[in-house]
């Protein structure tokens, strides 16, 4: 996982380990370069957008060095325009991926690129057993909280959004409450 920005690495690398992949980070194409020649991985997530050596580049020498290795680059980008994807699938990446990152999105990726299946859980139904349910409906926010709430999901702001959830959790929601209310099920890699 390659970008210069340390949120997106947090959110690609928990994403990918959350379905048992092994992540090596790096915070530039150069890193990057050096990162592949010692960890020799099946698929790199490559920020087209970073100072020091360019996605682009760093992607090109990849390429050059690594092709004919079987070696996977998605592209990742905030700009999501046509014919920047298309520049990025010239380079040699093999798939695009837009950020803010979906989880299906990666997952999806990693699929088809590394023909892997991922095994999903069904969601569970109810509260699970033992877990009282809260009626989110009951539940009411100081209006200045939920307007940064709402700024923090809007401008993807994850350092924001975590602040305002720790203020959430002091409010003191019952034990089990809003957090199992959303709960889910991630892909187990098969």
């Amino acid at each position: 996982m390659v970008d210069d920005i340390a949120e997106n690495r947090e959110v690609l690398a928990t994403l990918l380990t959350l379905v048992g992949c092994e992540v090596v980070l790096a915070e530039n194409g150069r890193q990057a370069i050096e990162v592949v020649r010692v960890s020799r991985p099946q698929i790199v997530f490559m920020d087209m957008r970073m100072p020091e050596l360019d996605g682009i580049e760093a992607t090109r020498r990849l390429v050059e060095e690594f092709g004919s290795m079987g070696l996977k680059i998605v592209a990742t980008s905030a700009s999501a325009l046509a014919h920047e994807r298309e520049a990025y699938l010239k380079t040699g990446c093999d798939d695009f991926v837009a950020k803010p990152f979906r989880a299906e999105r990666i997952y999806g990726c990693i699929e088809t690129l590394l023909d892997v299946k991922f095994e999903y859980e069904p969601l569970p139904e109810g509260p699970a057993s033992g877990e009282e349910s809260v009626d989110l409906r009951q539940v009411s926010l100081p209006e200045e909280l939920a307007t940064r709430l709402t700024m923090a999901a809007e401008l993807h702001s994850a350092t924001v959004l975590k602040g305002c959830l720790v203020e959430l959790e002091q409010l003191g929601l019952p034990e089990n409450g809003w957090h199992s209310t959303f709960g889910g099920s991630w892909p187990a890699m098969t």
